[in-house]
């Protein structure tokens, strides 16, 4: 029996890899203190659970359509790709959006949004929407693209920040083939 006891203690040793950091939730209460990577000693199984976070992971989510889907021929989808330009014009514009998760708030990351990918997904393509309506089509189709990259990133982070999702965005790209829809283009090029 001593030995069953010996191994009911033993299940408190956890290790936690070198790009992961892990949340102690005990008796159902997170911890406040992050554990780093290295071998731990906590209260035995039941009592304490580990969730471990991989922080150095980049994430990645698409807006309109992936490269994957363009790479099989699959069209780009026209109510979440086609954006109203600030005088007017339509354009089809699709993203990547890049993220990890914030080492210092691995817990929000856990414990405060449900889906993560689908929040930033939409916090990227709301600001990227919003931001487009306000340039003109040129500016966005050549000399703002990289302004507007970098604002749709700077104000998605705020959102996510206020949502206190536990990311932060790496990088915003829009892919390289922004155009006008395919109904208008050969106009928009006359």
């Amino acid at each position: 029996m001593p030995w069953l006891l010996a191994a009911y203690l033993a299940t408190g040793v956890y290790s936690v890899r070198p790009n992961e950091r892990a949340v102690v939730q005990r008796c159902g209460q997170a911890l406040p203190k992050l554990r780093p990577p290295g071998l731990h000693v906590g209260l035995p199984y039941g009592i304490d659970r580990i969730s471990r976070v991989r922080v150095l992971e980049k994430k990645r989510v698409s807006i309109g359509i992936s490269q994957s889907e363009r790479l099989i021929g699959r069209r780009v989808l026209p109510r979440e790709s086609e954006h109203r330009t600030g005088d007017k014009n339509l354009i089809v514009v699709s993203a990547t959006v890049q993220y990890e998760v914030d080492a210092g708030n691995v817990g929000l990351y856990l414990f405060n949004v449900a889906d993560v990918p689908t929040l930033v997904r939409n916090v990227v393509a709301s600001r990227l929407s919003e931001i487009i309506s306000s340039m003109p089509v040129d500016d966005v189709l050549t000399t703002g693209r990289h302004g507007l990259q970098s604002l749709v990133k700077e104000k998605a982070q705020q959102d996510l920040d206020a949502y206190e999702a536990g990311v932060k965005l790496t990088s915003v790209l829009l892919n390289e083939d922004l155009q006008p829809p395919q109904e208008v283009a050969e106009a928009f090029r006359d």
